[in-house]
Order: C-alpha cells, then sequence, then structure tokens
C-alpha cells in the first residue's frame, strides 16, 4: 500500500502564516516538528488528524530547503492557482493605494515646509555667530 502524502500546495496554503519570517529559515526537524505542533491552526489540526506529523514533515521540509516559504516570488512560482490575486484583493489594493496617494500629497507640502524652516533657522543660527579667531596675541608689557 503507498503511503498518501498530503500535497505541497495543502502544506504550504495551512503552515505559510506558521513559517515565515525567522521560522522561514529554520532547517532542524525537531524545530520544524515543534512549530507545526504549536500551531493552533484549524486547517494544520486537520492536516495532523488526516495524514500525521511525520508526513506532514516530509513535506515542510522540502518546501523549507527550497525556500518557498521565505520567497513570495518562489510561492507564486510554485503555486500559481493558490497566489493569484483574487478581484477583491485587487480592489483593496486599489483603494489602499488610492488613501496612500492621498495621503502623500497632504504630507509632502508638509514636509518640505519643515525642511525649509529648519534650514532656514540653521542658516540664521550660522551667520550671527561670529567664528573664535585662532590668532592668540600676545601681550608685551
Amino acid at each position: 500500500m503507498a503511503v498518501r502524502l498530503p500535497s505541497e500546495e495543502l502544506i504550504y496554503t495551512a503552515l505559510k502564516d506558521v513559517f515565515k519570517g525567522n521560522a522561514a529559515l529554520v532547517r532542524k526537524p525537531k524545530k520544524v516538528k515543534e512549530l507545526i505542533e504549536k500551531s493552533s491552526s484549524k486547517a494544520i489540526k486537520h492536516l495532523r488528524r488526516d495524514y500525521g506529523t511525520e508526513r506532514i514533515l516530509c513535506t515542510t521540509k522540502v518546501l523549507l530547503e527550497q525556500g518557498i516559504f521565505q520567497s513570495t516570488l518562489k510561492a507564486k512560482e510554485r503555486f500559481p492557482k493558490i497566489c493569484e490575486v483574487t478581484h477583491s484583493q485587487r480592489a483593496a489594493r486599489k483603494s489602499s493605494n488610492a488613501e496612500a496617494a492621498r495621503c502623500e500629497v497632504v504630507a509632502v507640502p508638509n514636509v518640505i515646509k519643515e525642511q525649509q524652516a529648519v534650514s532656514i533657522s540653521a542658516s540664521v543660527g550660522k551667520s550671527s555667530v561670529k567664528p573664535l579667531s585662532d590668532k592668540r596675541t600676545v601681550n608685551k608689557s
């Protein structure tokens, strides 16, 4: 009887939030297993119940070694279907970008004014301060 392994897509989808940041750099089987077992995700609990931790661990180690959890680009190349941006995600991103642009339009002139004010006060301060002469006078009395 063949051993049934979970698909890489299934593992990636369930574990992508577990193996992010520094956790995506983990390679030691004991630590990988610990992170999988510590997760409170329902998806991971179902995977563990259906396949067992050891089978999940095998596929997870392959994905970690290939840097799939580290790089969104690698994940998109490997799993184009699950990394597709939905229409609602595109709309949310567009809205977010528009809001960021509005904030930038307001913020940039304020930053420029502040920099000009600092520059003016610095130049005024420099002109009112006379440099000390390095010449020493000797009193010949």
